[in-house]
Formats: C-alpha cells, sequence, structure tokens
C-alpha cells in the first residue's frame, strides 16, 4: 500500500493502474465531445460552406422567389437597376451577394417564373435548347414575356429598362419580337437583336399573355392608361 499521507495516489485493493488511466482517457474524451456540442448550440462551431448561386438565372430567380422585383432590391440596397443586372449577370461575383439573397425577408408571393426558370431555381437543368438558330427563344420569349435592355436601345430605351414582348411573329425558319418599353416607344428584334440588347428576366405577365397586337396607336393609347405592368 501507498501512504496517502506522503501525497501519493493510491489504488484499490486488486485494481490495475492501467484501468485507471483508460478510465481517465474516456473521461476526458467524454468532457471535450460535451464541449464540442456544448460549443456547437452556442454557435461557436464551423458553419457549412454555402453554395453560391453562379448561376445567373437561379441569381435572379431566387430574388423572384421571396416576392421582390429587381427593381425594388436595387432600390433597397443603394444601388442602380444596372448595376442590379450586372450583378447578377457575373458570374464572379462575392459569395456575399448570395448570401444576401438567400437571406432575404419574403415580402409577398413569389413572382411567377417561367418553366426553365424555376428549374434553375432548384438547381436543375434548363430544358436544352435545339431548335434552329432563328427559333431559339421560341417558348421562351412569348407575349408577356419582360426582358431588360443590356445596353441603350437608340432613344428608345437606357440600359436597365424593362420590355413587354406584345408580338411574336414567326416562320419556319425565324421569331421575330415586338417589344414596348416602359419609355412607351415599341421596336422589332431578331433574335440576333436580342442577344444583342436584350435580356430575358424570367417574368411572365399573365395577364398581357393573350394581348393581340394591331398597330402601335392602339399600344399608345393602352400604355397611357396603364394598361401594362413592367415589373
Amino acid at each position: 500500500m501507498i501512504d496517502a499521507s506522503r501525497g501519493e495516489a493510491r489504488c484499490a485493493e486488486g485494481s490495475d493502474p492501467r484501468d485507471v488511466k483508460r478510465k481517465d482517457g474516456a473521461t476526458e474524451r467524454a468532457r471535450s465531445s460535451r464541449s464540442s456540442a456544448s460549443s456547437a448550440r452556442r454557435g461557436r462551431g464551423p458553419k457549412p460552406a454555402s453554395r453560391p448561386l453562379q448561376d445567373p438565372a437561379a441569381f435572379k430567380a431566387a430574388i423572384y422567389a421571396k416576392g421582390w422585383t429587381l427593381k425594388e432590391l436595387a432600390a433597397r440596397w443603394g444601388m442602380t437597376l444596372d448595376g442590379l443586372l450586372k450583378l447578377a449577370r457575373d458570374e464572379n461575383r462575392s459569395v456575399r451577394f448570395d448570401d444576401a439573397v438567400r437571406g432575404l425577408k419574403r415580402v409577398g408571393p413569389s413572382i411567377k417564373l417561367r418553366r426553365a426558370w424555376r428549374a434553375s431555381l432548384d438547381g436543375e437543368d434548363a430544358p436544352p435548347r435545339t431548335r434552329p438558330p432563328g427559333l431559339r427563344y421560341h417558348g421562351y420569349l412569348v407575349v408577356g414575356a419582360v426582358v431588360a435592355a443590356t445596353k441603350d436601345v437608340g432613344s428608345i430605351a437606357e440600359e436597365g429598362m424593362h420590355g413587354i414582348v406584345l408580338q411574336v411573329i414567326a416562320d419556319r425558319t425565324q421569331e421575330i419580337y415586338r417589344v414596348l418599353f416602359e419609355t412607351g416607344e415599341v421596336e422589332v428584334f431578331t433574335p440576333d437583336l436580342v442577344d444583342a440588347y436584350l435580356q430575358d428576366v424570367g417574368l411572365q405577365r399573365e395577364d398581357l399573355m393573350q394581348y393581340c397586337y394591331n398597330d402601335d396607336a392602339t399600344v399608345a393609347m393602352d400604355f397611357a392608361r396603364g394598361a401594362f405592368a413592367f415589373w
């Protein structure tokens, strides 16, 4: 037996000192595990990295899914609409913008998105476009679809302004799109001009899907009475 008065540890009769060490090690591991769990509950533990919304369509779809329009969010963030559109197109933007979009407060019902954009928001592949070049926007740019100018369209529209497709003129090889802009001006675009000047923003004005274009004079009267909502 070891004399306890000398400050040394004493083992119980018949015990193995190695068992004491094993028990002490298990106790320390249990304490460490409880401490880690407690830290995680208090938010001190490592947080999983969020996945960037690298796809521009998914970035904008996530905004619309919370009931925001791009114009409203640009004002909320203190930036111009053009600045937000450029940010949405930038696949190398900082992840903090993606996190900010994910953390947006819902301000209303999700704005209606077309099928390709819903797929992008859900992380799925958009339906493939396998049509002839002149019909590459078939089913995407339809009457009531909302687009945005990616650059100034002469004196008709400034960069960032929205427009609505009012008419689709089609034959077997090409579609042509008649677009009304926020300025009240109307312009016609071939698919190549769409590539050069317009961006599909994924919105569909259901109240305009059955709009029947007659002439620019009728459009001007409808515009004056507030028949078109561009956002």
